[in-house]
């Protein structure tokens, strides 16, 4: 009992209290059960600022995303970019317009779970989390997709994947630069 911290204790108090967010029991139900330690790995990458992952965090994972389906101002509750569906998030990883991105991202990467929401939506396959240049492409893409959709029903501009993943690449190519340099820094000490 001397060797436990104060810090320590009070976790063991505060765990007791503490509740799971609400969004994961919606995504278990909507999903069926994921594995939430892998899928909060996603937001610790030393590649990814908060100004990367915080839209996919906010927006996707906790579902504040606003979708036709809950607007009542929307023209209609149709995906804007297919309009064959009733939009929410789980949709978007299964829309045929949205899922030109993912096919780019499947040839590039070679990956066989194009059609499984959970590695659309949370870069999820077998169970764990992408290699981790994998993920951090794919959250910087969810951010780009993320404002294409925006720009959809504000501005009324198309649903562009390369414009998307023009905007993706350019955004991870000064991270892996800054990354490959502190890597050859802490090598040199």
């Amino acid at each position: 009992m001397n060797k436990l911290s104060a810090r320590t204790i009070t976790g063991l108090f505060r765990s007791q209290q503490e509740e799971q967010p609400t969004c994961v029991a919606s995504w278990d139900k909507i999903l069926g059960p994921m594995n939430w330690d892998v899928i909060r790995s996603l937001y610790s990458s030393p590649g990814l600022t908060p100004r990367d992952w915080a839209s996919h965090f906010k927006l996707v994972l906790h579902r504040a995303f606003f979708v036709r389906r809950i607007n009542r101002d929307a023209p209609n509750p149709r995906c804007r970019c297919c309009g064959r569906e009733l939009e929410s998030l789980a949709h978007f990883a299964s829309c045929s317009v949205i899922g030109k991105v993912w096919r780019k991202f499947d040839l590039l990467h070679r990956n066989s779970h194009t059609k499984d929401k959970t590695y659309r939506l949370f870069a999820v396959a077998n169970g764990g989390l992408l290699p981790r240049g994998q993920a951090d492409l794919h959250i910087i893409t969810w951010k780009f997709i993320l404002i294409s959709l925006t720009r959809r029903d504000l501005y009324g501009e198309p649903f562009n994947p390369i414009k998307i993943w023009a905007g993706a690449l350019e955004q991870i190519r000064p991270q892996r630069a800054r990354n490959r340099v502190q890597g050859e820094a802490r090598s040199k000490l």
